[in-house]
């Protein structure tokens, strides 16, 4: 990598290039062992002070004196692997949360066309409808579980509080989904039901956001493990989705 220059003033060594803090987009960061390495060896160069990944492995916060952040840091980047970094801008900010999190989008499209189709056969009623959207998610999330429930088990124990306590209850939180979403086929208005879904959701929601307080970066264990999606706010936002649902069900059912 390019180091700064150096000019002599009274036998001192001085960088032309001030020390500043920039944020890069970095792609291709697919797991914690990729933010581990990366920040490892940036930090190792003597002029990056500090290198740091968000939560959501993109977005990378640089403390540093080099003349070219950016050719520098590509030139760095390109010796440890496949990942390439940009300018930020809401264009690209966007266009990689899309990227990043198409298999959640693809999941939920799944989801809304279940729900749509068993509206379309029932006659369309609201609480209907929403209790075929949890339906619908606990039945396809919860087979994704149960398919590598092996790996969905170790990764929800990095995280989540009743999984990390007990390794049953990560074996069996799969089938729990599942079985959640045959019952939301049967009886979506019982009560019982519901109060469990908002507990569950909100222990998830909190758990995530212990997790990400701590500086954690995580993969998400929503999908099985089948996609490497690191545990971010839109985790805790879809619990939070799925627990006010529950709630206007209850709602609902007063």
């Amino acid at each position: 990598m390019a180091i700064a220059d150096t000019e002599h003033y009274d036998d001192q060594s001085v960088t032309k290039a001030e020390i500043r803090t920039e944020r890069f987009l970095v792609q291709g960061v697919r797991c914690g062992s990729c933010v581990n390495k990366i920040e490892t060896a940036l930090v190792s160069e003597p002029h990056i002070k500090s290198a740091s990944f968000d939560s959501d492995r993109q977005n990378l916060t640089l403390i540093h004196n080099l003349d070219a952040p950016l050719a520098d840091l590509n030139a760095f980047l390109a010796s440890l692997g496949a990942y390439r970094a940009e300018e930020r801008s809401l264009t690209r900010l966007f266009q990689a949360r899309i990227i990043h999190y198409r298999p959640l989008i693809v999941m939920t499209c799944f989801v809304i066309i279940f729900g749509s189709v068993m509206q379309g056969l029932q006659g369309w009623q609201g609480h209907g409808f929403m209790g075929d959207l949890m339906a619908g998610y606990f039945l396809l999330f919860g087979m994704l579980k149960v398919a590598n429930r092996r790996a969905f088990a170790s990764a929800y124990a990095r995280y989540d509080a009743l999984a990390s306590r007990s390794a049953a209850y990560a074996a069996t939180y799969p089938f729990l989904e599942v079985s959640i979403g045959v019952i939301y086929l049967i009886w979506p208005e019982s009560l019982l039901l519901n109060l469990l879904v908002g507990v569950l959701m909100l222990e998830k929601a909190w758990s995530v956001h212990q997790a990400l307080a701590r500086g954690q970066s995580l993969q998400c264990a929503c999908l099985g493990g089948y996609f490497s999606i690191p545990i971010s706010k839109v985790t805790i936002l879809e619990d939070l989705l799925m627990a006010c649902m529950a709630g206007a069900m209850i709602v609902g059912l007063s």
